[in-house]
């Protein structure tokens, strides 16, 4: 029963009962000619039906009549809808029997009659008291008040005009010409007094009417004139039986297209015939039709018979009636006005308004209650206040009309992707900010504004996003983020960040930030300092609980004045005559180093590693991957997550020794409001050199007993990075790396400094690798065949176990100390011997000393973290790192002294707490303090273009540091809800891509070797 044409979808089996209804629909369109009709008569040949018995039949749910049900035969839903539709049958028999009257009458039977209807049918109002006999003061033609506008644009009622002359003139001319009854029941009859009745008219109303008498008559082209025999026919047929008798709407270019369809049958020939044209003549021949533009339908066609009333219910009646129909499809009948494709029906406009007044009191109700504290900060514009606020009608009613779900569901959100929620929450929330006319702005438009300030700094990328609806406005967003300045002004000088609990360990790390904002000379930018403090969860699950975020009332304000003076504490030296320590690890050896025991397990781990590797170059497989991710794999303890809050922004450079003793005082105010009798300090070597001066020269030595500072481990490391650079560079190193593709020219430069962190480290690691692999070789060379392939087969061991548990037990085996040692003595001899040999045994040593420093982080190993540091301290020295000569210096013997100067810190230390864990998806992950807060705080803190606009303002840029934390914050919560959230993934060492790229690289470093010569 295909009867709708573009009908898409699930094709549905027959049940009992829609088999039942369709073979008894079927059996009473059988008597009709409509598409229906054809299905009818189509479903009897094809199905041996007997619709002549089932007309008047109806089912029970017992009846065996309309059995069996053919398998193979299903239909849309649509379909079988219109088909089995009640009142489309009524109506379709309604007009059959209008047919049927019409084909009974004579042609030359007078024409119907219609009956005068008399004043009190007509008349909008009743007549005046005393005047019964007159006509009521309403416009005989438009029925209704019509005004006028002078040149000032002030409305004027018009003034109606009456009807002087017995005749009525044109009035009664035009009225008979558009058959007009509603005038003519006025003005006709024998013997009226027409200016006694005082018929009254406007004169607009009347010049509309009667403007086509007095028009001279358009001359008609010679087109307009052609198929004069198809023309009459189309009138004939389409014109006074539908439109002049049955009063039908029609559309004029379902006219035209029915007209061209009868010059087809007619004449044989095919026209693109203008529908002006057909208008133009039309128009002439039967004055009494209308035409109204009706956009996007176009032209409606209705004769000017019709009253406001029976318009209104022919339209009603007449929807959708002859869309399908065989007569409009085929015969040439034009469409209905109402069934063009943009149309709906009654029920299904009404079911659309319904529904769309559903969604709106579900948002006007969601609206009402949502008051968010002033300002509105990270805790707010999240995604679970926006899961709170958009009610699950609008969220579903997106989520079914972009088709992500098709299932109804009532009280909750309907089932899709996380992806597609978070846009659907993003549409839903512009639908609610339009609603409110702006003046609610929901998470989404706060954050985004915020978010799009903190990054780009753009008050017209605002702006945009705002006309589009998408964020709040400029002004709204600066409103905002004074708001956020005035809250931290609020909380005092020292606020705790949400999350950190008293009592617990604690470690705060400090670190310049440098805005880098545009002045006129250059001089005079922003230099403050950033902090951030890190304490480990109690649990993974508890997470600590803090009150609401303060708020404050809610101003106009967009501005905040600058302070007045600085917030740095004044310094004024030290009373010491020198620098440094008096005395510190007065009793710690320093010709040996007291951690060596530590090391014994990280080497053995790191030989087994390259043997490993080997094996799998052999067996060309790139299975094993690098270091980093070799380590992972075989890594089973993950510590507790740290958390990390954001400290207020001081308004200094730290290179200044006033900031340095602000830092140190305000951490010491920081321990004491969370109870803690010792707090731990990270600071980078420059900063670090001036809080151990302060330190070492307070004369009551409180800083002493209430401070551990630390250096940075992530800038000694880039230090160390550029001691193995400066030794090798010169030495062939730098060939290497270019040649091998190791390392691209222009960014070897950064590499051998250490400044390209990231990339130096991954070079000197395969590199090192490289270098091993060739000497390892050339040991299984120098030894004889049978230990060649014991180690051989131990090498084999290792490969097919990793990372098994296995793995671990090889590790322990007696045979594989036993390979190690004797490769060991090995090196040594080699050394003795070859001085090449001796001078890259260096470089692998030095990278060698640098993994297990990094090792020592990754793994909270605060031993080894002590024996690394002391292994790369001679070559700060002979490199001439003076910095980190010195303070490295101190560094270590202050660390190697906890255990009596702070037992409780080292302590702390001895489990791993020196460094954070960021994420608790695999192990060997833990990072440095001072590369967590470049990560964190100051990577949040930069922004594109920095403060470049606002920066000749100095209460702008206070305004700007007071707020970081809190933007930086909602600026986070914003990628949420976008889905920039990514979860973490694995390690990039541990994708089949890179494990490959790496291999290739090594590979390649080992051939640039040999075509150089080999030292090994």
């Amino acid at each position: 029963m295909h009867i709708i044409n573009n009908a898409r979808g699930k094709l549905t089996s027959f049940t009992y009962t829609s088999w039942c209804n369709f073979v008894i629909f079927a059996a009473k369109w059988k008597k009709f000619i409509c598409k229906e009709g054809e299905i009818a008569h189509d479903s009897e040949a094809k199905l041996d039906l007997r619709l002549d018995l089932q007309c008047e039949t109806t089912h029970t749910d017992n009846d065996k009549t309309f059995l069996p049900i053919p398998a193979y035969c299903k239909f849309h839903r649509k379909c079988y809808n219109r088909f089995c539709n009640k009142q489309k049958l009524e109506r379709e028999e309604r007009r059959q029997a209008v047919r049927d009257e019409n084909a009974q009458k004579d042609d030359c039977e007078p024409p119907h009659k219609e009956r005068r209807l008399t004043r009190a049918h007509t008349s909008v109002g009743a007549p005046e008291k005393g005047r019964e006999n007159v006509l009521p003061s309403v416009c005989i033609i438009c029925k209704k008040a019509k005004y006028t506008y002078n040149r000032e644009r002030k409305r004027n009622v018009e003034k109606l005009k009456r009807v002087e002359t017995f005749t009525a003139g044109r009035l009664l001319e035009a009225a008979q010409l558009k058959e007009r009854h509603d005038i003519l029941v006025h003005l006709e009859g024998a013997g009226r007094d027409l200016p006694a009745l005082e018929p009254r008219y406007h004169h607009s109303c009347y010049m509309n009417l009667t403007r086509f008498l007095s028009k001279p008559p358009k001359e008609m082209s010679e087109e307009s004139l052609y198929y004069q025999k198809a023309y009459e026919k189309f009138c004939e047929s389409i014109v006074l039986p539908k439109i002049i008798e049955a009063k039908e709407i029609l559309l004029l270019t379902s006219l035209r297209e029915s007209f061209i369809k009868i010059v087809k049958q007619v004449e044989g020939v095919d026209t693109s015939y203008r529908t002006s044209n057909l208008k133009q003549r039309m128009s002439k021949s039967y004055p009494q039709l209308q035409f109204t533009l009706a956009m996007p339908l176009g032209y409606i066609v209705y004769s000017g018979a019709y009253e406001a009333s029976d318009l209104v219910r022919s339209a009603l009646c007449q929807i959708d009636i002859d869309h399908d129909s065989q007569e409009s499809e085929e015969d040439g009948s034009p469409h209905n006005a109402s069934s063009a494709p943009q149309q709906s029906d009654p029920d299904e406009l009404l079911t659309t308004f319904m529904s769309s007044q559903i969604v709106k009191n579900a948002v006007q109700d969601s609206l009402s209650t949502f008051h968010p504290p002033w300002p509105p900060t990270a805790e707010i514009l999240n995604i679970n206040t926006v899961k709170a606020l958009v009610p699950h009608q609008l969220f579903n009613w997106i989520a079914w009309t972009t088709g992500l779900n098709d299932n109804p569901q009532a009280d909750t959100y309907v089932t899709v992707k996380e992806v597609e929620e978070k846009k659907i929450l993003a549409i839903a929330q512009d639908i609610m900010y339009l609603k409110a006319n702006g003046r609610i702005a929901t998470p989404k438009h706060h954050a985004l504004s915020m978010t799009v300030r903190h990054m780009t700094g753009s008050s017209q990328l605002i702006n945009i996003l705002n006309g589009l609806g998408h964020s709040s406005s400029h002004s709204a967003t600066l409103e905002h983020d004074t708001a956020l300045a005035l809250v931290e002004l609020s909380r005092g000088e020292l606020p705790v960040p949400k999350g950190i609990m008293d009592g617990l360990f604690t470690t705060m790390v400090w670190d310049n930030i440098d805005f880098g904002e545009e002045t006129l000379s250059g001089k005079g930018t922003t230099h403050s300092t950033n902090g951030i403090i890190i304490q480990r969860k109690l649990t993974d699950e508890v997470m600590p609980n803090q009150g609401p975020a303060k708020s404050i009332p809610k101003k106009k304000q967009r501005s905040v004045e600058a302070p007045l003076t600085r917030w740095a504490l004044p310094f004024c030296g030290t009373s010491r005559t020198k620098d440094g320590p008096e005395c510190i690890g007065k009793d710690i050896d320093i010709e040996s180093d007291p951690h060596c025991a530590s090391r014994v397990n990280p080497k053995t781990l790191d030989q087994a590693y390259i043997m490993t590797r080997i094996k799998a170059a052999d067996e060309e497989k790139t299975t094993i991957p690098s270091w980093t991710g070799f380590n992972t794999l075989l890594s089973t303890n993950i510590p507790r997550q740290s958390i990390i809050g954001y400290l207020p922004v001081i308004d200094a450079s730290p290179t200044e020794m006033e900031t340095v003793k602000t830092i140190l005082v305000r951490s010491v105010q920081y321990a004491d409001l969370l109870h803690l009798a010792v707090i731990v300090l990270v600071f980078d070597q420059a900063i670090y050199a001036k809080a151990q001066k302060i330190i070492w020269g307070d004369n009551d030595d409180e800083l002493k007993k209430r401070l551990v500072v630390r250096l940075g481990s992530f800038h000694t490391k880039m230090s160390y990075l550029a001691c193995i650079g400066q030794r090798y560079k010169d030495a062939g190193l730098s060939d290497i790396f270019v040649e091998s593709e190791l390392v691209a020219s222009g960014s070897l430069a950064g590499v051998m400094n250490g400044k390209h962190y990231n990339r130096g480290v991954r070079a000197h690691k395969l590199a090192s690798e490289a270098f091993q692999r060739l000497r390892f070789l050339k040991f299984l060379e120098s030894i004889p065949e049978e230990e060649s392939k014991e180690i051989q087969d131990i090498i084999s061991k290792l490969y097919s176990t990793f990372p098994t548990k296995d793995y671990r037990e090889i590790l322990e085996d007696q045979k594989l100390s036993n390979v190690i040692s004797a490769y060991d003595q090995f090196n040594q001899s080699q050394i003795q011997k070859n001085g090449n040999f001796a001078f890259w045994s260096s470089y692998i040593g030095m990278v060698e000393e640098l993994l297990l420093f990094i090792r020592a982080t990754r793994e909270g190993n605060w031993l080894l973290h002590l024996s690394a540091v002391r292994n790369m301290l001679p070559w700060y020295f002979a490199y001439n790192r003076i910095n980190y000569s010195r303070y490295l210096t101190a560094y270590y013997l202050e660390m190697c002294d906890l255990p009596k100067t702070h037992p409780d810190i080292h302590e702390k230390f001895m489990s791993g707490e020196f460094c954070v864990q960021r994420q608790s998806s695999h192990g060997f992950a833990q990072v440095e303090c001072d590369l967590t807060i470049e990560q964190t705080c100051n990577r949040d803190s930069k922004t594109k273009g920095g403060l470049t606009g606002f920066t000749q303002h100095r209460g702008a840029v206070h305004r700007w540091i007071l707020s970081q934390p809190a933007r930086a914050a909602i600026t986070n919560e914003c990628k949420v809800m976008a889905g920039q959230n990514f979860d973490p993934r694995t390690r990039r060492e541990l994708d089949n891509a890179r494990i490959a790229r790496d291999e290739d690289d090594i590979q390649k470093v080992i051939t640039t070797i040999e075509a150089m010569v080999n030292p090994f």
